[in-house]
């Protein structure tokens, strides 16, 4: 037959995606076998996981520099997304190129081809075009790879030699790229260092540690009958306990971005999907004018990353984990929840239902190698000792407590064998308890301790049923912005002291620039000093809580209809919604706010008169 057709006309037979049978169309050398060398098939795998990796951090750089969106993706995005499309694409390859050496009567090389390719652009198209119906983009993937299969078989030879230049140039790229993203935070960090001035007793270190999403209300420290808090208890008898401490917002970003700048959240520094810009100025900024050296740990990759904007003025800013977890989630592919699903099964009758359940639109956070507070404490640990006595400001974020609530690694469930949210919860609030305990006994050791200013506070609280509402940032009620607050400066505050007046979180900076004998103004916002100095009462006392409007919340959720506002003062908890309903609760008496006041006139001077010390008007 000599491959031509059974008349003899000599044309070429059709060459087919299905079958190894036929030879190819081409008349190259490298053609005239119907299968595919192993190390074609590789290259053609890496090239093509190296393509979907740059694909991917294009996405990235198109969404956070241009879009001024968040991507949720990790900085070294370069590296590892073509690792963790390798991790997919090469063994799918390997076992194509496996079943053409077994049958290539049955299936054709061109399969090895079709299949990476595929891969590839179904992971760019998932994260770029995500309006359209990841079946419809799985399907145009499947089309664009087989068109480019039948190319790749026109001009074999060549497609080869084109796919090494390719995969070598994207290679070079994205190791430049990721050598600048590590490289260049590391130069600056050394200048830092440099500049950095050694500890004083004049101007201690200062530690910033937010326990992510704890509610005072669940604390034993604040009353709560388990009791979950002994090493903060003992850490706040070194110092001042704020026991209405009231958070700014009642989500994560501009908690953070408040207790950054003492800029209230009212002025919108931040959004849903909107940064910090650099034009405000930040706590880190300041102190780095000063003479301090600044870094940043936080395990929350979902509002304090890198994109966030919240790492300006900082010289090392540690959030992403760079690990093999990490490396697996970085890719789209990975994202997929029918793959996710399957990784995170703990049976196999979870990972049936993940491909029972066959659900391919990307969630809008993507999943993290989550760090715990083990981690995350052992980091900021390390690099203290690294700086060798520069003074310091250094901000924890610990992330345990957030949903999806799960068991710390490692930390045996402490309340309940239930499994129930609350159980976890509360036993996550232990577990950092303890870390933060190991924390501050090893800075005792060192001698560090005692020269630094440590405050701990939480940037939003939790709901649990409460209201019919659970999680948080829908709202604006007390176990959602009620927050625990302790601050310890040996020298600067007394020890032991119980402030019960309403203080805002907003107020941080501003207090440690008083503590540091700096110029509180060089930051918006007002010294605490008068809270522990006696002279801020609590009838003059009150915190403001401001939320934009929720772009996915569940429907029903008040902050889905528009922005809110709170205002807490010494007795009283009044809210207001943004359809004109106002809520008032005795917040003291009626801790789980049951009982609405807002329709008793004779609350109305009441009510009145604090809202005129917040520059707000009664609206009954």
């Amino acid at each position: 037959m000599n491959g031509r057709d059974p008349k003899g006309s000599g044309r070429p037979r059709p060459s087919s995606l299905y079958t190894g049978t036929t030879k190819d169309v081409t008349t190259d050398a490298a053609s005239t076998s119907g299968t595919i060398r192993i190390a074609e098939a590789l290259l053609v795998a890496v090239a093509a996981a190296l393509f979907a990796g740059a694909g991917q951090a294009t996405y990235v750089v198109w969404r956070v520099f241009v879009m001024h969106a968040f991507s949720s993706e990790t900085r070294d995005v370069a590296w590892m997304a073509p690792l963790s499309f390798a991790g997919f694409i090469l063994p799918a390859t390997l076992l194509a190129a496996g079943l053409v050496r077994l049958w290539p009567r049955l299936v054709s090389w061109r399969v090895v081809i079709v299949i990476p390719t595929a891969m590839a652009l179904f992971g760019i198209l998932l994260f770029a075009v995500r309006a359209i119906h990841p079946l419809a983009l799985l399907a145009l993937s499947l089309g664009l790879a087989i068109r480019l299969a039948f190319l790749y078989a026109a001009h074999r030879r060549r497609a080869v030699t084109l796919t090494g230049y390719v995969a070598a140039a994207l290679a070079s790229l994205l190791f430049a790229a990721s050598v600048a993203v590590r490289g260049l935070p590391l130069m600056a960090e050394a200048r830092a260092r440099g500049a950095a001035a050694p500890e004083s007793a004049d101007q201690p270190n200062v530690l910033l540690i937010i326990l992510d999403t704890v509610r005072a209300a669940d604390m034993g420290l604040f009353g709560y009958f388990r009791d979950n808090t002994p090493q903060l208890a003992r850490f706040a008898e070194e110092g001042v306990r704020f026991t209405r401490a009231i958070a700014p917002a009642s989500w994560t970003l501009p908690t953070h971005a408040s207790l950054f700048t003492g800029i209230d959240t009212r002025a919108a520094l931040v959004g849903w999907q909107r940064s910090l810009s650099d034009s405000v100025v930040t706590l880190a900024e300041v102190l780095g004018r000063h003479g301090y050296v600044s870094a940043g740990f936080t395990a929350n990759t979902f509002y304090t990353t890198w994109e966030t904007g919240l790492s300006q003025g900082f010289s090392r800013w540690d959030d992403h984990a760079v690990s093999v977890k990490e490396i697996v989630w970085t890719s789209s592919l990975a994202q997929i929840p029918v793959v996710s699903g399957f990784l995170r099964a703990d049976d196999w009758p979870g990972r049936w239902r993940a491909l029972k359940a066959f659900e391919l639109k990307l969630d809008r956070h993507l999943i993290h190698d989550r760090r715990p507070a083990a981690e995350i404490s052992d980091h900021f640990l390390r690099w203290q000792e690294s700086i060798k006595g520069r003074r310091f400001f250094a901000f924890v974020n610990l992330f345990d407590a957030h949903n999806p609530y799960v068991e710390p690694p490692g930390w045996t469930p402490k309340y309940g064998t239930s499994g129930s949210d609350h159980d976890t919860y509360d036993s996550s609030i232990a577990y950092m308890d303890d870390q933060l305990g190991r924390l501050f006994d090893t800075l005792r050791q060192r001698r560090v301790l005692d020269r630094t200013i440590v405050i701990v506070v939480s940037d939003h609280g939790e709901q649990f049923g409460e209201h019919g509402l659970v999680n948080h940032g829908n709202s604006l009620y007390m176990n959602t912005i009620h927050v625990p607050f302790l601050l310890r400066a040996p020298g600067g505050v007394p020890a032991g002291l119980t402030v019960d007046a309403p203080v805002p979180l907003s107020a941080v900076p501003a207090t440690v620039l008083d503590l540091l004998g700096l110029d509180p103004a060089e930051l918006l916002g007002q010294s605490l000093r008068p809270s522990w100095e006696g002279s801020l009462g609590g009838d003059s006392a009150y915190a403001v809580s401001w939320i934009e409007r929720h772009p996915q919340g569940r429907k029903g959720d008040p902050a889905t209809d528009g922005p809110m506002t709170s205002i807490v003062n010494g007795q009283y908890h009044w809210i207001r919604h943004a359809n004109g309903r106002n809520e008032l609760y005795a917040y003291r008496e009626d801790s789980l706010e049951t009982v609405d006041w807002q329709a008793d006139s004779s609350m109305a001077d009441v009510v009145a008169a604090f809202l005129r010390r917040a520059g707000m008007q009664w609206q009954p």
